[in-house]
This record gives structure tokens, C-alpha cells and sequence, in this order.
């Protein structure tokens, strides 16, 4: 789906690299895809940028010199669901074999529309995708989230599987609020956000900062010893950012 000089993908840096158990490289990717009708960038919203999302699969040869890179279907949205489509995909593989994704979604243009991170599922080691579907508390409840990039990230010393995102209290607006930044544990079988283990990580600094001040775009490690994970997030406010990153010491339970 991609051609040097017509379009492009990113590999989100809030998106986890891991290794599969089968031994595969996951590389979660989003897409610009090509509208071959009319010549140009797919964006039926008109909303900036329309997004595909997938995940790059890489095998090492049996000499270990070059990685093999397979690739499934792209996992597409009705843009009437998602204006910008879906965004920076972060995955995770699941006790039961499957394969959960989160997909940072927008109402830009459409602010009447819910604004949602959403959830998808693949049943073949991340080659296909089921319909996406918010991605909500293990009550059922929907939460909303701005524009803006999320991640699953499974310990290695508590083997639990967390998210980490903006939760805001009203619908979103596009990408704002970004802000407060949150952690929460997920439920695996009854897939979904824990409601009663979400923290929130940072806020706004009420007087110093306008609401739209940005916790986003954040960069994750779990430490070598200790059982908690390090975030940096550099804040970000009309359109400056802070001199220097805010750093976060993260005890997981």
C-alpha cells in the first residue's frame, strides 16, 4: 500500500516492538492510504489526514543475518465513525492466543460524534482484524479520549497488561484535551480498561496552564531491577513545547 513520492507509514513511538511467543517481530504501523480513483491520499472526511492501521510481521532468517517482513490486511473505520480514521496502533498478545489492538481515533470536523479509542481483535497472529469497537471500561461503560495516541504495555515483572492514554470527563474536541495522562490495569478475558485501577499520572497545572495543555506523546521503559516503568513526556501548549521532558516513576502492581 505504499509507494516512495505518492504516499507513506509511521511506526508510532508510543507503540510497543515486541516479539511474539511463535518468535515474530510485531511492528504496529499506521498508513496513508492511496484513493487510486482520484489520484490522491484517501481522506473522505476531509479531516487533515485519514489513517489505515496494521502490523508489520518480521521473521529472522535461520542464519540471523536479515529479518523476512510479512503483512497482513490493513484495518480500516467508516469515517462517519472516525473522521481521521485510525492512527497509531498499539498491540498486545493475549493469554488466549489473540491479538488485541488500540487505535487512536477523532471527531475532527464532527465534534457531535463520540470521540473514542478503539479496539480491535485478530485471531491469526495479527495478518486480519475484527470490526473495531470503542474501547471501554470492563463495565461496558465508553470513556471518552481526544485524538491522540495510546499503548498497551504488558510488565515483565507483574506479567499484567496496562494502558496508558488520556481520559478526558466530556467528549473531545479533535485532539483536545490531551490531558489528564492516565494508567490503568486491563482485564484480558473480559477485555477492557479496569475502571477502579485507572491513576492519573499528571494534569494541568490549574493557573499556569490553559486546559488544552498537551500530556501526550509520551516515550515508556520498565526498569532493569526495580518493578515500575519510567515515562518522559516533553508538555506541549499552544503549539510550544517545554524546555525539558517531565519524568514519571511508575510503581506497578
Amino acid at each position: 500500500g505504499v509507494e516512495i513520492g505518492r504516499n507513506g507509514y509511521t511506526t508510532p513511538m508510543t507503540s510497543v516492538i515486541f516479539k511474539s511467543r511463535k518468535g515474530e517481530i510485531m511492528v504496529p504501523v499506521h498508513l496513508h492510504p492511496w484513493d487510486e480513483q482520484k489520484k490522491e491520499i484517501y481522506n473522505p472526511a476531509d479531516a487533515y489526514l485519514f489513517g489505515d492501521s496494521g502490523v508489520l510481521i518480521g521473521k529472522w532468517t535461520p542464519d540471523y543475518r536479515d529479518v523476512e517482513w510479512d503483512f497482513g490486511d490493513w484495518l480500516r473505520i467508516d469515517h462517519r465513525l472516525s473522521t481521521r480514521g485510525l492512527f497509531e496502533p498499539s498491540v498486545a498478545e493475549l493469554p488466549d492466543g489473540r491479538f488485541a489492538m488500540v487505535l487512536r481515533g477523532s471527531n475532527l470536523r464532527q465534534p457531535h460524534l463520540p470521540g473514542y479509542t478503539w479496539l480491535s481483535f485478530s485471531n491469526d497472529q495479527c495478518r486480519s482484524w475484527s470490526q473495531p469497537v470503542p474501547f471501554a471500561y470492563t463495565t461496558g461503560e465508553n470513556f471518552y479520549t481526544p485524538a491522540a495516541c495510546s499503548t498497551l504495555f504488558r510488565s515483565g515483572k507483574t506479567s499484567h497488561l496496562y494502558w496508558i492514554g488520556n481520559i478526558v470527563k466530556e467528549n473531545s474536541n479533535g485532539n483536545n484535551p490531551r490531558n489528564p495522562l492516565v494508567i490503568g490495569r486491563v482485564d484480558e478475558q473480559n477485555f477492557g480498561l479496569i475502571k477502579d485501577s485507572v491513576v492519573i499520572i499528571d494534569h494541568r497545572h490549574e493557573g499556569a496552564e490553559t486546559e488544552n495543555v498537551e500530556l501526550s506523546n509520551y516515550k515508556i521503559m520498565e526498569h532493569a531491577e526495580k518493578d515500575e516503568i519510567v515515562i518522559a513526556l516533553a508538555r506541549r501548549e499552544m503549539g510550544k513545547w517545554a524546555p525539558g521532558p517531565s519524568w514519571y516513576r511508575i510503581k506497578l502492581s
